[in-house]
C-alpha cells in the first residue's frame, strides 16, 4: 500500500480524484470543518480493503474514526477518499496541532499528517468603547442603554432590528 496524497483543505470536495482541493494546514472555528483528502495506491482492484482515518487531538488521543470499505467496480487499485470533521462539535476546545493517520486493513499507511486548529481570539473592548446608544462620549448613566465597540465580541455579526428586551 502507498499513500499517494494526504491533505487538509477548505471548501468543496474535489470533483474527481485528479482534482486538487484548496489546501490549508491551518483552521479557525469560522472555517466550520476540517476536510481531509487522500489517495491510496495498491488497494485490491476487486474491493474488500478497509480504509480508516483516525483523527488525533493535541493530547495524542483518537477522537474520531472514519471508515470506508470500498467495493471497486472500476477494477482500479488507486482510490481517493474525502472526510470532514466539524470544528465546533468535535474539535473545540482542543486547539492546537491535530493529526490524521490513514490505515488500510489495520496497518498505518504513510506518516501522520498534521494540521493546526487555532482558538477563538479573546474578546477585547476598544478603549472608550462603551458609550450611550447613538453617543460618542464615554460617559454613561445608571439604567441607560449602551453600545459596546471592540473586537471578537461575538462569533457572528448580528444586525439590531429595533427589538429591545
Amino acid at each position: 500500500m502507498q499513500l499517494a496524497a494526504l491533505e487538509t483543505y477548505e471548501g468543496l470536495d474535489p470533483l474527481t480524484c485528479g482534482s486538487t482541493p484548496q489546501i490549508s494546514t491551518s483552521f479557525t472555528p469560522s472555517d466550520t470543518t476540517v476536510n481531509v483528502f487522500f489517495v491510496v495506491n495498491g488497494l485490491s482492484p476487486t474491493g474488500g480493503d478497509t480504509v480508516t482515518v483516525h483523527w488525533i487531538n493535541p493530547s495524542d488521543s483518537w477522537v474520531r474514526t472514519t471508515n470506508w470499505n470500498p467495493t471497486a467496480s472500476s477494477g482500479t487499485s488507486t482510490r481517493c477518499f474525502f472526510a470532514d470533521f466539524n470544528i465546533a462539535q468535535n474539535i473545540a476546545p482542543n486547539w492546537g496541532q491535530w493529526q490524521v493517520q490513514v490505515y488500510v486493513d489495520g496497518n498505518a499507511v504513510g506518516a501522520p499528517y498534521s494540521f493546526q486548529v487555532n482558538s477563538i481570539p479573546a474578546p477585547s473592548i476598544t478603549p472608550g468603547g462603551i458609550v450611550p446608544i447613538d453617543g460618542m462620549v464615554p460617559t454613561i448613566q445608571p439604567g441607560e442603554w449602551v453600545s459596546i465597540y471592540g473586537a471578537n465580541l461575538a462569533n457572528t455579526t448580528a444586525i439590531w432590528n429595533g427589538d429591545f428586551p
